[in-house]
């Protein structure tokens, strides 16, 4: 399972760091506005990618499933030099200071989808200067079946015939009750 909660942290953290925003909040929340500049992020649903790998049950006959997922993180900036605010974080995510921070929270930047938008707009008589970008990023999730158990013995029964014989024969591997 994936823990958010670090997540958003992590890049509330990185937008007040690293852009002019004075705050930065998640997308969509009941508060009233801030005043500008302030960045606002959300954390899209979870998108697997491939397969999930099935690893072998351990002594105790729990499994754990493994797969790698990806989400989009659309981010807005609001004030003056929005689009150049929006340009300097996403060229940041290649500095190491900023991989680290985003590894300790188990996610990994990969591309801008698409491209930065200006989506400055007039509200009431004045221009709001806004810019928008969406951000891929991935993860990996991780599971465990308690529920696998193990198999402890198996007995086979066989009948065979060649030719005018016939024979029967049982093996057992591992203990059988």
């Amino acid at each position: 399972m994936i823990d958010v909660i670090p997540i958003n942290t992590a890049f509330k953290t990185l937008l007040e760091a690293h852009t002019e925003a004075d705050f930065a909040m998640l997308r969509n929340n009941n508060r009233p506005r801030p005043p500008f500049p302030y960045a606002t992020w959300d954390t899209s649903s979870l998108t697997q990618i491939g397969s999930d790998s099935v690893l072998e049950p351990d002594d105790q006959g729990e499994s754990e499933i493994v797969g790698d997922r990806e989400f989009v993180v659309p981010i807005d900036f609001f004030g003056l030099k929005a689009m150049e605010n929006l340009e300097h974080f996403l060229s940041v995510m290649r500095l190491q200071s900023v991989i680290t921070a985003l590894d300790a929270v188990g996610i990994v930047f990969v591309q801008l989808v698409g491209s930065i938008q200006d989506t400055t707009q007039l509200v009431d008589s004045k221009y709001e200067y806004r810019a928008t970008m969406d951000m891929l990023f991935r993860t990996c999730s991780s599971i465990v079946d308690t529920e696998v158990g193990l198999i402890e013995g198996v007995e086979i029964d066989a009948k065979w015939k060649t030719g005018d014989t016939e024979k029967e024969e049982t093996l057992q591997i591992g203990n059988i009750p």
